[in-house]
């Protein structure tokens, strides 16, 4: 439903909101971030993320990693720094490449990590390149999500790691309800979600072996509020905006609805947040 440049103009016409709201030019992230019992704010949130991608992925000094869906770099060089590992990272948005590198180049890290335009469903790396992949709320943007763990598992060595942190629906929705989460889904350009089940489900069919999950709902509810929050505040003048501004896109018109949708859905219990780590077969 929503093709490669879709999702590019999805980041591009809202990066003034999240430059605005989600402090992207300090952070450099993208996410909900997790909240633990003592973080105090979003940037030790991104923060607590990426240490965790870290933890579940073992990610070492000699690994190469796999960032798929990088942003504007973030998380790629705060795990380059903070582990000496060597770290690709891939987008659709010609932009956040360029952000990417200035970032890590910013970081000094700039030898470590490359980056580049490539659909993580269809790459241009030999088969086992990788010893660690990471999604960070990217692969929810996967028409197909068994594309995506297909090309994943291609990439990587005998016994490497998925590391997974995505949101997933909640089974046996009816209409209704599937409709309310797609106002949210469509406005950030993801046709649809799995629940954990079958996104679990279609790892193993596509050559993992173990695979685990974690649920993590607790630790992004801050950051779930805030965006609505946010969204309030932004309601009117994004719709003055959408009225007089002819340029107006449909993501720009529609962002601030998908951050009030989002909230009233995690209350409705209609998706929840894991993390999820698969294991390449050896």
């Amino acid at each position: 439903m929503f093709s490669e440049k879709d999702i590019s103009d999805y980041y591009q016409h809202t990066r003034v909101h999240y430059n605005r709201f989600w402090k992207l030019q300090e952070a450099k992230s993208i996410n909900y971030g997790l909240w633990e019992k003592k973080t105090k704010n979003l940037t030790e949130a991104f923060k607590n993320i990426n240490d965790k991608v870290i933890e579940l992925g073992g990610i070492r000094e000699h690994h190469h990693v796999l960032d798929a869906g990088c942003g504007i770099g973030g998380s790629s060089t705060y795990i380059a720094g903070r582990t000496n590992c060597s770290m690709v990272g891939i987008t659709l948005n010609a932009q956040q490449k360029i952000d990417a590198e200035k970032n890590a180049l910013l970081r000094e890290v700039g030898e470590q990590c490359r980056f580049y335009v490539m659909n993580y469903c269809s790459t241009t790396f030999a088969d086992a390149s990788f010893d660690v992949i990471f999604a960070i709320e990217s692969s929810c943007h996967a028409t197909e999500k068994k594309d995506f763990l297909a090309e994943a598992c291609r990439l990587l060595k005998p016994g490497g790691r998925l590391v997974l942190m995505d949101y997933f629906k909640e089974a046996n929705l009816n209409a209704r309800q599937q409709n309310f989460l797609q106002i949210w889904l469509h406005a950030w350009a993801i046709k649809d979600i799995d629940t954990i089940t079958d996104f679990c489900s279609k790892a193993t069919a596509t050559g993992f072996g173990k695979v685990e999950q974690t649920l993590r709902t607790a630790e992004i509810r801050r950051s779930s509020w805030l965006i609505y929050f946010y969204s309030l505040l932004g309601t009117i003048p994004s719709k003055l905006y959408g009225l007089y501004n002819r340029r107006a896109t449909h993501f720009g018109k529609t962002h601030t609805k998908a951050g009030i949708v989002q909230y009233q859905a995690l209350k409705q219990n209609l998706w929840n947040y894991y993390s999820v780590v698969a294991t390449k077969k050896e």
